[in-house]
């Protein structure tokens, strides 16, 4: 049977938790090779926006997940649960004690405000990373990390009751979505908002999840900052090796 595809940007985005799922899981899959930068999906070559990832929307949006039989799972929590439903019998804790709670907590990703602020989302660490060019980013980054970052791993730790977001039996889908945005947090700042605002429960969930060791693995593997294999050409993560040291 053909590996599944995972339609995404080379990016640490909304893809970077599906990855993180994937490989934990141990399912084959691939990589899409029809949309390789944000410039192709806007130009909309070959029509992938207009027609190959629509999927029944209004307009296409990435990531797609196109399974072995051709059919396209659109929406990156919509992936997480396919993941998560294909692989019940081995890891049948991805969807938490709760599924309720394990997707709000996915979605506070992308809320805004905030579930502890009125700052902008989480999600805004992706963009200053990997999409806004490098001035942009650098007036971004200093706000975003004093205060959604802060108040992201204060958070955090009023979440945890268990070792992991999800219960006590290993990690939820909203792990790996929320360690992503922590992940990406200490991509900019070289560790410190974890280090200095973090409770000492959420530094030892984000060394639990990095411990992993299908994570561990990936993280090792995958392409590096300033390899100009991650990001959109002209962004911090695309430059720099390491992005904390040229940022204020």
């Amino acid at each position: 049977m053909a590996p599944l595809v995972l339609h995404y940007f080379p990016l640490r985005s909304r893809g970077e938790a599906l990855r993180f799922l994937l490989h934990f899981t141990g399912t084959p899959f691939a990589e899409g090779t029809e949309v390789t930068s944000l410039g192709q999906w806007m130009r909309d070559e070959n029509g992938v926006r207009t027609k190959r990832f629509v999927c029944g929307r209004d307009k296409g949006a990435l990531p797609v997940l196109e399974l072995a039989d051709g059919s396209l799972v659109p929406d990156s929590l919509a992936i997480a649960e396919h993941i998560a439903r294909e692989n019940a019998a081995s890891h049948p804790y991805l969807m938490g004690d709760s599924p309720d709670v394990t997707r709000r907590l996915w979605l506070a990703f992308d809320a805004d405000p905030t579930p502890f602020s009125t700052d902008g989302s989480i999600a805004m660490v992706d963009p200053i990373l990997n999409f806004f060019d490098e001035k942009v980013a650098r007036e971004r980054v200093a706000p975003y990390l004093e205060t959604t970052a802060k108040g992201l791993v204060k958070w955090l730790g009023e979440q945890l009751g268990a070792d992991y977001l999800g219960g006590s039996h290993g990690p939820s889908i909203a792990d790996f979505q929320l360690f992503h945005a922590v992940n990406n947090v200490c991509t900019l700042d070289g560790g410190k908002t974890l280090a200095e605002a973090a409770p000492e429960a959420v530094r030892e969930w984000y060394a639990r999840i990095a411990g992993i060791p299908e994570v561990a693995a990936y993280l090792e593997a995958r392409p590096k900052p300033g390899s100009k294999e991650v990001g959109n050409e002209g962004t911090i993560i695309f430059k720099y090796e390491d992005p904390s040291k040229v940022l204020p």
